[in-house]
């Protein structure tokens, strides 16, 4: 079942971001070239999985730039466990994670430890003594949020480049289509819309893994040695 789940977050966390980064990274090119007329084709099966594999990789390219790019927020650790925790966790249940990590870890009672090195002790904690479909789950749903997020970003940008660009032209096999400011316009805007709530989805998921973790931890008692 492991390998399922890995398998199915290959494909909706990696592939599916790289596409749209992909499609960007073209409307891009298109924009700065200044080419006004656009044709697409149909594909064959060798290039259509060449293009999927090429998409795989910037999948995990958009997931780096991703990572680097969320350094600049503040963590979902700090927005769940720091004060004011604005109700997620109250100051009893993180002051019990925090004895809970001390004691998971056999350190003294005085010990200090971070929020962020708390988090990670229960979250290990977690993984070894408790079921982790559901935390799993939250992983995976983070991971693809956060790549969509930014490969939306990189294509309401490129959208906006070729806002500022003359009308251009759509050739899909038969069918004609002309995209004007107005459409340019209509489109750069609901990829930044998408983009902004596909943010939202990523700090959720963030906040579900760490408060499943620390209750879960907080839950699980370790049997006595025998």
């Amino acid at each position: 079942m492991k390998n399922l789940q890995v398998t199915i977050y290959d494909v909706v966390g990696y592939l599916i971001p790289g596409f749209v980064s992909l499609i960007a990274f073209g409307i891009f090119y298109w924009s700065v070239f200044k080419t006004t007329a656009f044709e697409l084709k149909s594909v064959s099966l060798f290039e259509g999985a060449a293009v999927s594999t090429i998409a795989y990789i910037a999948g995990h390219f958009t997931q780096s730039l991703a990572n680097l790019i969320m350094k600049r927020f503040r963590s979902s650790i700090d927005l769940v466990m720091a004060q004011p925790a604005k109700g997620k966790l109250s100051n009893e249940v993180i002051i019990g994670a925090g004895a809970k990590a001390r004691q998971i870890c056999k350190l003294p009672d005085a010990t200090a430890l971070s929020l962020s090195q708390i988090w990670e002790i229960c979250d290990h904690f977690v993984q070894q003594k408790c079921k982790t479909e559901a935390r799993d789950l939250y992983v995976y749903r983070e991971g693809f949020y956060r790549g969509m997020f930014v490969s939306l970003l990189l294509l309401g940008l490129a959208l906006f480049c070729r806002w500022c660009s003359p009308t251009s032209n759509v050739q899909l096999e038969n069918i004609h289509l002309q995209l004007g400011t107005s459409e340019i316009r209509v489109l750069c805007i609901t990829s930044f819309g998408l983009a902004y709530l596909a943010f939202n989805r990523y700090r959720r998921f963030g906040e579900y893994l760490i408060v499943s973790s620390i209750y879960n931890a907080l839950l699980v008692r370790e049997e006595p040695a025998k």
